[in-house]
């Protein structure tokens, strides 16, 4: 089927009188291949998700959100993706996470993997209200909240502007305006040290 498939490109719809050519050959044993490796890497993960854990949904202002949660009991940790990604970009880390006494969650984030697509304005802030009603209202209780790329500066946002929610922040490879407009600031007078910091420091 591919190797037809691709004479048919290369011959503007028409098959060649002359048989499949070495490149249209080539072309179709390289895409079965290829499909046959994505289907076994989906096949392999798909068997693992089963045996493991199952995705979840949660309505999140009348949008549906994709989670799973791994592990029955311990303190509270919560994944949060980046650009591009999804929950399941945590497969491989939830049961390890578990298995040292946590109860882990990774979210989907609205307009990712299948999580839903609304057609409505999409910002930081309100991304971390998704993730803040999520704590309350999933998890329970405050969490350790973990970030990758741009999960990391919605988690930022999230223990900055409540506090109350979050134990901990873990920060990979995150991004963001942490300070905005923040530029380094010149001194010059010589800091002063008291003398029995100075006699400390000498000891």
């Amino acid at each position: 089927y591919e190797a037809v498939k691709y004479e048919k490109e290369r011959n503007a719809g028409f098959l060649s009188p002359f048989g499949y050519s070495t490149a249209s050959v080539a072309a179709a044993i390289d895409t079965v291949c290829s499909l046959e490796w994505y289907w076994l890497l989906s096949y392999k993960s798909q068997l693992k998700k089963d045996e493991l854990y199952c995705d979840r949904l949660w309505r999140w202002n009348g949008h549906l959100i994709q989670y799973t949660v791994v592990g029955d009991d311990g303190p509270a940790v919560l994944l949060v993706h980046g650009f591009g990604a999804f929950h399941g970009h945590y497969r491989d880390n939830l049961c390890s996470i578990a298995e040292d006494g946590n109860r882990v969650w990774a979210i989907t984030l609205l307009g990712f993997g299948k999580s839903e697509k609304p057609n409505i304005v999409y910002s930081e802030l309100m991304w971390a209200e998704l993730l803040r009603d999520f704590i309350i209202e999933v998890v329970g209780e405050p969490a350790h909240l973990v970030g990758n790329s741009m999960g990391g500066y919605f988690i930022s946002i999230v223990g900055g502007l409540w506090p109350s929610l979050v134990k901990s922040l873990v920060l990979m490879n995150t991004a963001g305006e942490v300070i905005p407009r923040y530029s380094s600031l010149l001194f010059s007078k010589e800091r002063e040290i008291s003398g029995v910091a100075w006699l400390g420091s000498r000891a």
